[in-house]
């Protein structure tokens, strides 16, 4: 009988634990946060300089720090 009280009353407790954690409340009173504003498209490339005629898209160094995008003359031959 003791035991049957006892597990009665924990699966009880349980059972309040599990559904008041798992509703959610949504008060209209409180002010929603604006949605995201998508960015625009990114800038076009510059123009190739004259001597320039390879695009190098930006990337992280092994810093961690970004490196943009930049026009790089291609390796000469020799």
């Amino acid at each position: 009988m003791y035991k049957t009280v006892i597990t009665i009353i924990i699966t009880a407790f349980l059972t309040t634990v599990i559904i008041t954690g798992c509703t959610a409340i949504i008060r209209p009173d409180l002010p929603r946060p604006h949605p995201p504003v998508p960015n625009g498209p990114p800038p076009p490339h510059p123009p190739p300089p004259p001597h320039a005629d390879v695009w190098v898209p930006g990337h992280y160094n092994h810093h961690g720090v970004w490196i943009p995008g930049h026009w790089e003359r291609r390796p000469r031959i020799n």
